[in-house]
């Protein structure tokens, strides 16, 4: 599973914008991304990788909380924390 694939195409795909833009260091808000395709990123993910994400959204990240009786933070500023969040959730899941 190519997790930083999946996790760069879909917020390329709800931003309308080329994959190519998305770096690890990339923020949200400079792609200038609003609440509303946050949210869309995040059922995005939870469709690719059949995970349930709880999500607090922050002026300019969001934090994503595992569930399964734990609660995991997990602030999503870049694109790469998004990607390490979701790779967490991912393995997590696995185990």
């Amino acid at each position: 599973m190519d997790v930083t694939g999946d996790v760069k195409s879909i917020i390329a795909k709800v931003l309308k914008i080329d994959v190519g833009q998305l770096k690890a260091e990339t923020k949200l808000s400079d792609l200038n991304a609003d609440s509303l395709d946050r949210i869309e990123i995040v059922f995005g993910i939870e469709e690719k990788f059949d995970i349930s994400i709880a999500v607090e959204l922050k002026e300019s990240s969001f934090v994503l909380k595992t569930g399964a009786g734990q609660t995991q933070e997990l602030s999503a500023n870049t694109i790469g924390e998004i990607i390490q969040a979701v790779q967490r959730i991912v393995d997590a899941k696995a185990a």
